[in-house]
């Protein structure tokens, strides 16, 4: 927008324009375009490489990085993903936002959007086809409309309404092997309570 004059300024204040929401998956993307090389973290690097190699192998791994502002969490997780990138895997990233402290199910929600490639520009029929393919095999009557709710997805008449909350469903929806991710559904049953 240039410079602009503002009362109260003596000099002209450079303006900027929103144009929309930034579709980096992370601050961390957002902020770098490149990656500078990672030094002195190789036992790190090959530690998580090895939990990784682990819960491939079937046995759950959790790592938790952590520490002061500025260590490199964020780039050697950038370099896991990076070494492992051509190797088949599903890969689900969750940030929380300063901006949705509200919402648990915040970081959730702004994957299943992102996976399902929702747009604010879609009428909700094609928002509906878009998270029912990314459903399937679910069980689409049963989960279609859980995951709509949480997207804010108005269902109208292809879903009938139901008498439950969707927090109601949503507790009453566990799979018994906990997969964090919709196409896994399948293998539970959600009760309406």
């Amino acid at each position: 927008m240039g410079g602009r004059r503002f009362k109260g300024f003596a000099e002209s204040v450079k303006a900027f324009a929103v144009e929309g929401a930034a579709v980096a998956e992370s601050r961390f993307e957002a902020a770098r375009r490149v990656l500078t090389d990672l030094v002195g973290r190789v036992a790190e690097s090959a530690l998580l490489r090895d939990r990784l190699g682990e819960a491939w192998a079937g046995a759950g791994q959790i790592v938790l990085l952590s520490g002061e502002a500025g260590i490199s969490r964020s780039r050697l997780a950038a370099q896991l993903a990076a070494e492992v990138a051509d190797e088949p895997h599903t890969r689900l990233r969750y940030q929380c936002s300063p901006y949705h402290h509200d919402s648990v199910l915040h970081p959730f929600v702004v994957q299943l959007g992102r996976a399902a490639r929702l747009t604010p520009e879609d009428p909700p029929e094609t928002q509906l086809d878009k998270l029912e393919a990314i459903l399937a095999p679910a069980r689409i009557s049963e989960t279609a409309p859980l995951f709509a709710s949480l997207l804010s997805i108005p269902t109208g008449a292809r879903y009938p309404g139901s008498r439950t909350s969707p927090a109601s469903r949503l507790i009453a929806c566990h799979p018994p092997r906990s997969r964090p991710w919709p196409s896994a559904l399948p293998a539970g049953r959600c009760r309406a309570r």
